[in-house]
C-alpha cells in the first residue's frame, strides 16, 4: 500500500484518507519581493557601470594571449613588453607537437604534462577543471598541451572573484 502525503498536510493509503496534520504556512518573506527585484536591477546596473568602466589590456606571451584589467595587481607585475600588444588577428600554431608517450618519457617535462600524458597512455577519461584560476593562464597552457597532443579533452576554468567576472575560459 502506498502513502502519499499531500501539499494540504493529508496523509492517503492509496485513495483513502487517513490522517490530516498541521501544516505551517510558508515563512513570509524578509524583504517586499517587488524591492527585491528593483535591488538586484540596480546592483546588476552597477556592476555593469563598474565593469565597464575599467581598461582592458592584451598581454601577449607568445603562444598564450590574455585579456587583463589594466589596473589588476597582476597585469602591473607584468613586464611592459608583453603589454598593449594588438592582435595580428592569425591562429598561432603550437610548436610543440610531441606526443604523449614523448612527453611521458622526458625526464625535464613539466609535471602537468606528464600527468596528462599518463591518463592518455593509459586511455583515463578525464576533464580539467582550474577552480580558482584566477586569470585562466594554466588553464590555457594545458589546453595548449591537450590541442598540440591532439586530444579532445576540455578544460574548464573559472573564478568567482573579479578577475574571473568576465565569464569562464572553455577549451
Amino acid at each position: 500500500m502506498s502513502w502519499i502525503r499531500s501539499a494540504f498536510g493529508r496523509i492517503f493509503a492509496g485513495n483513502k484518507e487517513v490522517a490530516e496534520i498541521a501544516v505551517e504556512p510558508p515563512p513570509k518573506p524578509c524583504i517586499d519581493p517587488e524591492a527585491f527585484a528593483r535591488l538586484q536591477l540596480e546592483v546588476a546596473e552597477l556592476r555593469r557601470w563598474v565593469l565597464a568602466s575599467r581598461k582592458v589590456e592584451m598581454v601577449d606571451f607568445g603562444e598564450i594571449r590574455a585579456f587583463l584589467y589594466a589596473d589588476d595587481l597582476g597585469y602591473k607585475q607584468i613586464d611592459d613588453t608583453y603589454k598593449g600588444k594588438q592582435s595580428d588577428g592569425e591562429k598561432r600554431e603550437l610548436s610543440d607537437r610531441r606526443t604523449p608517450a614523448e612527453r611521458f618519457a622526458n625526464p625535464g617535462e613539466p609535471l602537468i604534462s606528464k600527468l596528462l600524458s599518463h591518463f592518455w597512455l593509459e586511455r583515463i577519461p578525464f576533464v580539467a577543471l582550474d577552480i580558482g584560476c584566477q586569470y585562466g593562464i594554466s588553464a590555457i597552457a594545458m589546453a595548449q598541451i591537450i590541442r598540440a597532443c591532439g586530444e579532445h579533452n576540455k578544460v574548464y576554468a573559472f573564478d568567482p572573484g573579479v578577475a574571473g567576472s568576465a565569464g569562464a575560459v572553455q577549451h
